[in-house]
């Protein structure tokens, strides 16, 4: 399925990863974690690149039911870019504050003027400091997977776009 998903023929790295997880035990998650998780995500990735959101959804819910929280993120963003194709706009943001919190972002429910001014003076303050070119360098970034500031603005980028 690798093969054919770095070619871009999702149909048949769709086929093949699908196949695979037919394959799979009772106790897969268990016995063989990695390989569930490989063959979930080449589904899930396979499926979204042929705009299938309800295989994406299917596949993403057994990652999340089995994998740790950290071994879900790539798949959650997935998720998330695949609502807002949908225009389902309120359900991804939702999911993507409720992800932002457990990775530690907290965004306050109802933001007084007060916090809204305050952020946008610290952005206006952060970025003063930085040519505009060196800031589009770093939004291109594709940074850490391990660093928690990357993962949160890959959840906010895919509830935004």
């Amino acid at each position: 399925g690798q093969s054919f998903a770095g070619q871009s023929d999702f149909s048949a790295a769709l086929y093949y990863f699908t196949n695979g997880l037919t394959f799979l035990g009772q106790d897969s998650w268990s016995n063989d974690h990695l390989l569930c998780l490989e063959l979930y995500q080449g589904a899930i990735l396979s499926s979204f690149a042929l705009g299938n959101a309800a295989d994406v959804d299917r596949y993403a819910q057994k990652v999340i039911e089995n994998a740790a929280f950290e071994d879900t993120l790539d798949v959650q963003v997935v998720v998330l870019k695949s609502l807002s194709l949908l225009e389902k706009h309120k359900e991804s943001t939702f999911r993507g504050v409720e992800l932002l919190r457990r990775l530690n972002f907290e965004l306050p429910l109802a933001p007084s003027s007060e916090i809204i001014g305050h952020a946008m003076a610290s952005v206006a303050t952060l970025t003063s400091r930085y040519p505009s070119d060196r800031i589009a360098n770093l939004c291109q970034d594709k940074g850490s997977k391990d660093d928690p500031k990357y993962t949160a603005i890959r959840v906010a980028d895919a509830v935004t776009t």
